[in-house]
């Protein structure tokens, strides 16, 4: 290939046209971006250069043109509506800067359509273009289709699958493109799972990660971060296909389908409070939504909306809470060992029990053992911990139905097993009954080897 100012050729025998090229658009070539109003057979013409090169100081004027007859708008002054044939019919809009912004047009899935200033219903714009008007932008450098958009700073984002690209006005309202990260899969996979968290930008990219996009302070240009490395083998797992996403009350909810579900039916909360990952299973929302500083999802499954965050039940049924250790070999992954017991402490309300199952080289059938509130290890006679009213303000903290204070007593408890050999084992604690209260503090096994010697305990947790 090569380019100037004045015509731009491609080294092929094929017409333009069939390769797919619009009757005027817009084109990458060694970083330099231009547009073009005509083409014929192999050539394009009356192009417009715009520079990213690091020494050219200005960018030329650009003249917006159609992107083709079907998309030159006509503007009905009256009623202020456009006829069904003439107005972007795109499902991804974006208000940046005054102007509203529409991508996903069926047959323009690169281009983003935007209003003018102050007047999102009017998407019309001349030949030549004048400050204020309305207009169509095409990115057309590769890297998939638009999917979503974002803003910052009075900079539109725009996310593809393996490119963010930045769309800014400048003072004579010229529209000036940027490339903020450019690489496969560094993009979005859906436009509903970018969402702005703080001063960031969070989504999720088509290769099974969760990422945020950073305006640098005090310079030009975004940096972009990796955000769940520590649930990654949990991430690559799901699929994203239809992966929808919310920030709300200081946590950012990322819905997405487990591996051979055809609906969302996972969210992953990051909690900014606690900075940590927590997974909800059972729940299939196809989208988010806040109203009335509530938050609703529209469900994959059926035709509903639930609001989450209302009281402690699950859509009036209860629900397991449960807490798992980590899977534990001692380091020595291939030798045989023995449990003889595990010491549990812990607090808990009287009316309370707690399941302790012990899983064996991950097998799916648990040794169970239940921890009682009104057990004898449970030392009701010495100062209790209070949580609910008292601590966290009026409310209900677990799974009753008023608001009232809970008292938790400390439990120290040694819970036997036979001695079987294992090569690593697992313990999960829960509970399903409404109004257990409960928390573990310390879990210590108490293992040998199998002549007898005794490995050092050392994970106490």
């Amino acid at each position: 290939t090569s380019a100037s100012d004045t015509v731009f050729y491609l080294s092929t025998n094929t017409a333009l046209s069939a390769l797919g090229w619009l009757s005027a658009g817009s084109f990458v070539v060694n970083s330099e971006e231009g547009y073009y109003a005509s083409l014929s057979g192999n050539a394009l013409s009356a192009i417009t250069r715009v520079s990213n090169a690091a020494n050219q100081a200005t960018f030329a004027p650009i003249a917006q043109l159609p992107i083709s007859a079907a998309y030159r708008f006509t503007y009905d002054g009256v009623a202020a509506i456009y006829s069904l044939s003439g107005h972007p019919r795109g499902n991804i809009l974006k208000t940046v800067a005054n102007r509203l912004h529409i991508a996903g047009v069926s047959t323009a899935g690169e281009v983003d359509f935007y209003s003018k200033i102050d007047n999102p219903w009017d998407f019309s714009y001349a030949t030549t273009l004048s400050a204020g008007d309305g207009g169509a932008f095409s990115f057309s450098e590769g890297g998939g289709q638009i999917k979503g958009f974002a803003a910052k700073d009075n900079t539109l984002v725009v996310f593809k699958n393996n490119v963010i690209r930045g769309l800014q006005f400048n003072d004579d309202d010229i529209p000036v493109p940027q490339t903020v990260i450019d690489g496969v899969g560094l993009g979005a996979i859906t436009a509903k799972s970018i969402v702005p968290v703080e001063s960031d930008i969070f989504f999720a990219s088509p290769i099974g990660a969760i990422r945020s996009l950073i305006k640098r302070d005090n310079e030009q240009g975004f940096s972009l971060n990796q955000m769940a490395q520590k649930i990654q083998p949990i991430l690559v797992s799901l699929d994203m296909t239809s992966a929808a996403a919310a920030y709300f009350d200081q946590k950012w909810l990322l819905a997405a389908a487990t591996s051979g579900s055809s609906q969302n039916d996972i969210i992953l909360v990051y909690d900014f409070i606690y900075n940590s990952w927590v997974k909800w299973t059972g729940i299939n929302a196809n989208d988010f939504f806040i109203y009335n500083d509530n938050l609703h999802y529209g469900s994959s499954n059926e035709n509903a909306t639930y609001r989450l965050f209302q009281g402690y039940d699950d859509n009036g049924a209860g629900y397991e809470a449960f807490q798992y250790t980590k899977k534990l070999d001692y380091d020595l992954p291939h030798e045989l060992k023995r449990l003889r017991y595990v010491y549990v402490e812990g607090s808990m309300t009287t009316n309370s029990e707690i399941r302790v199952d012990l899983f064996y080289n991950e097998e799916d059938s648990p040794i169970s053992k239940t921890i009682s509130g009104t057990g004898a290890y449970v030392n009701v006679t010495g100062e209790a911990e209070e949580i609910g009213s008292s601590t966290f303000g009026l409310g209900t903290y677990g799974g009753t139905d008023s608001d009232e204070t809970y008292l938790l007593y400390k439990f120290r408890v040694r819970l036997s097993y036979d001695s079987v050999d294992f090569f690593n084992m697992q313990m999960k604690f829960s509970s399903d009954e409404a109004g257990s209260v409960w928390k573990i503090s310390k879990v210590a096994p108490y293992v040998t080897d199998i002549t007898g010697k005794k490995f050092p305990v050392d994970n106490i947790i």
